[in-house]
């Protein structure tokens, strides 16, 4: 090669030589895209693939959501968690309103600079933030979904007979139970005690052996006042996936299944009554599936129910939980809407609410929600300011006259 020879640049090496030096703005979109910034719109739709523009989203939406529940944490009420405003339908629209001002200021970038197929690439970027979206969330599903339905590290201390029932889909499933017997009911015979079926349904993490003991408080107060000569048979069952049932995995239609097949069970024990229902926590959520399927059966439902620390649903409990982050993901949980299913109870049954202002786990405002769904003629929401989420005996005990009002219609009704 002679120094007279000329040296041709291929197109594509001239295209990038003209970019560098001048101001075109596909070689700047090129130089941008092999940065990083915080701007959605930094760099060229069709060249620039910064992770951290969708970064910049969830980010931006994280902190929307962490100053909201700085000012209303989800153990207080607020009208984000009071059923006023359905909280996964508020923060989707916020996340909507977001994500079209990113999505403005994208394609108007993007059509500033002369781009080609701005929202063809805008639409392809929203794909790829869904998914890191749902990677994002997906630890908090699994999570979740195993605090929902998880037991403790408890056994059988001896309390009580167990038995051995059919659940929902004929598996065997064993069950426990005690009975409870008032004062008067010393030193007479069998033949001369009224024995009334009761059917409790536990909490998540408490399994048949620690709920034998819950049903406790529920019943104490009024054996310890009457002078009736009553014993109460208390029946109780392990969901699946709670010891002795943990072999079977628990899901919300079994639980649902299997608490009926308890339910019928007690029954064919005791045709002549109607047993009292009482739940706790979690198994307020199958106590309401049985008020609402036996509600236009008298004969067939309970003569009362007691329900403790209920919940509106668990979708909301969980959202509240999460401070409001699984969102899409919580759909796929066990929704548990409890209050939609106690507007069908029978109005006759007596109906008592309990209620702990110091419970952060359900706040106080569920129960509020159950109790005005609910289509009870007679009900009560019994509510102590210092209780917690097991303080059962606490709420009893400040509305003792009430309730002991609530058990004499339960009793009645048998």
């Amino acid at each position: 090669m002679n120094e007279n020879s000329e040296v041709v640049a291929p197109p594509d090496v001239d295209i990038e030589l003209q970019s560098l030096a001048g101001g075109d703005p596909v070689g700047r979109a090129k130089r941008s895209g092999r940065g990083c910034c915080m701007d959605p719109c930094c760099g060229s739709a069709r060249y620039c693939f910064s992770p951290c523009n969708y970064l910049a989203f969830i980010l931006t939406y994280l902190l929307i959501i962490s100053v909201v529940n700085l000012f209303c944490p989800p153990s207080h009420f607020s009208p984000l968690q009071g059923g006023e405003a359905d909280a996964t339908a508020l923060w989707l629209c916020l996340a909507a309103i977001l994500a079209s001002i990113y999505a403005a200021l994208h394609v108007r970038r993007a059509r500033a600079r002369g781009e080609q197929g701005a929202v063809r690439n805008l639409a392809r970027r929203c794909c790829v933030l869904l998914v890191v979206y749902f990677a994002f969330c997906l630890p908090s599903y699994f999570a979740a979904n195993k605090s929902l339905y998880h037991d403790v590290e408890s056994s059988d201390d001896g309390f009580g007979s167990n038995f051995v029932f059919t659940g929902a889909d004929g598996v065997k499933l064993e069950g426990k139970h005690v009975s409870y017997y008032s004062s008067s009911s010393s030193g007479k015979s069998e033949s001369e005690i009224l024995h009334i079926p009761v059917v409790m349904l536990g909490g998540t993490g408490i399994n048949m052996y620690g709920n034998i003991y819950v049903v406790k408080n529920y019943l104490t107060d009024w054996l310890s006042s009457t002078d009736e000569a009553v014993a109460f048979d208390a029946f109780t069952f392990s969901y699946r996936s709670y010891r002795p049932n943990e072999e079977h995995m628990a899901t919300e239609s079994n639980i649902i299944g299997d608490s009926d097949a308890l339910w019928k069970y007690v029954r064919e024990l005791y045709p002549s009554q109607r047993p009292l229902l009482f739940a706790h926590s979690l198994g307020t959520g199958p106590a309401s599936a049985l008020l609402e399927k036996y509600g236009g059966d008298d004969a067939g439902g309970p003569s009362c129910a007691g329900l403790g620390m209920p919940y509106s649903s668990m979708s909301q409990v969980i959202d509240e939980l999460g401070f409001y982050t699984p969102l899409i993901i919580n759909w796929l949980l066990d929704s548990w809407k409890s209050e939609k299913r106690i507007q069908s109870m029978n109005p006759d049954v007596p109906l008592a609410i309990l209620s702990a202002g110091q419970d952060e786990l359900i706040p106080p405002h569920h129960q509020r929600k159950v109790f005005s769904e609910a289509s009870a003629d007679w009900k009560r929401i019994m509510y102590d300011e210092d209780a917690g989420h097991n303080d059962l005996r606490p709420c009893i005990r400040l509305h003792l006259s009430e309730y002991l009002d609530f058990m004499e219609s339960c009793v009645a009704r048998v």
